[in-house]
């Protein structure tokens, strides 16, 4: 198959992944020193099963090990992936590679629950084990065609597409410390000369400028998806401080209702007794407290959100848009309330004694769980 893909039709591809099935940041080091280990320690499977929840596939394998010259044995087998590899001195000829994921006809949908109960087999050369990054490499991309054909992609069958999947999908250091290996061979020529041969093996459908430009696109995209990430945690900590410090000023309010409660026979002019009536309204400070339950459920709600998003799909970044609008309303609605209540303990502090304010202020000051709201003195 002739690379005849031009960079817009890279880039084309790539915004088409990115809307019709997302795009991940890529794995962690530890991750893939454990996937590589796992391919060092033949423990194909596991490797696999790793690869797999990456891509969102919670399938387990059978691993199926073919002999070095499996294709001579057997020329017509349709598994073998011959143009995954390229080799040569001088990057001409090609390298069988062996190393095919079978994929099921009654391949069940993605997401679907017979997802959970389906093994599928995998058939490794054994000479692609000394190589576990190139292995690694492999796996990824056929494991990303198993994802494109649980989602009935129009594009499953596209090679380039399938590279670019896998990239996208947490894989992009795999292709690049995978794709290339070089080999040193020795040997004794007639003239009993000692000849050493450099061989170099090219992993993956994506030539070098290919592969240069697809990471710089998916970088660029995935930086302005971190950025839109960044403002929804700038927002979550604007709505924390917003709602601790209304927490701070409704403890104090709450306190100078008290004393004014153990207090019933300071003198309370008319208008201002009709207007602290309101305070103690069946419900009031229930209402109060409802609210800023509803502000904490809604804050730890984001705010998980906002630590387990790490695989921006069309879904996924609705919500988080939602999230940013439902943030930039509660902290309207507490810049309200806040301001409000300033009022109120600015009115009802004219009948707190000094004594008491300075007691709330060293109980305040040395009790944060009382300065923050938390713990509920008006009774």
């Amino acid at each position: 198959m002739e690379n005849e893909v031009s960079l817009n039709e890279i880039r084309d591809y790539i915004e088409d992944i990115a809307q019709s099935i997302g795009m991940k940041e890529d794995i962690s080091e530890l991750t893939s020193a454990r996937i590589i280990g796992l391919i060092a320690d033949r423990k194909i499977d596991e490797a696999a099963t790793i690869i797999a929840q990456q891509l969102g596939l919670p399938i387990t394998f059978d691993v199926i090990w073919v002999p070095i010259d499996y294709e001579k044995q057997h020329s017509e087998s349709q598994f073998c992936t011959s143009q995954l590899a390229r080799s040569g001195r001088t990057g001409g000829g090609q390298e069988s590679v062996t190393a095919q994921v079978e994929i099921p006809s009654n391949l069940p949908m993605y997401g679907s629950w017979m997802m959970k109960s389906l093994r599928i087999r995998i058939k490794v050369r054994e000479s692609l084990v000394r190589n576990p990054p190139g292995l690694f490499l492999i796996l990824a991309h056929e494991l990303s065609h198993v994802l494109l054909y649980a989602l009935r992609h129009k594009e499953k069958e596209n090679e380039f597409y399938t590279d670019l999947t896998a990239l996208m999908h947490g894989f992009r250091t795999t292709f690049l410390n995978g794709r290339i290996r070089v080999a040193l061979q020795q040997y004794i020529n007639e003239q009993q000369t000692t000849i050493t041969q450099t061989t170099t093996t090219t992993y993956g459908y994506l030539n070098d400028n290919q592969l240069t430009f697809a990471v710089h696109t998916i970088n660029e995209n995935l930086e302005n998806l971190r950025q839109r990430k960044r403002k929804l945690s700038g927002s979550i900590l604007l709505c924390e401080g917003k709602l601790k410090s209304y927490k701070t000023k409704l403890a104090k309010f709450q306190y100078y209702i008290n004393i004014i409660s153990k207090n019933l026979g300071k003198k309370i002019s008319g208008d201002d007794g009709k207007r602290m009536t309101i305070f103690y309204r069946l419900g009031y400070f229930d209402d109060i407290q409802q609210f800023v339950k509803r502000c904490d459920r809604k804050l730890f709600e984001t705010h998980m959100f906002h630590k387990e998003l790490n695989y921006y799909t069309t879904n996924s970044l609705s919500s988080l848009e939602l999230y940013m609008n439902e943030n930039c309303r509660m902290i309207s609605d507490l810049q309200k309330k806040t301001s409000s209540i300033v009022q109120d303990i600015e009115f009802i502090g004219k009948y707190v004694d000094y004594k008491d304010k300075i007691k709330f202020f060293i109980t305040s000051f040395f009790n944060p769980g009382f300065d923050s709201g938390r713990q509920t003195i008006w009774r």
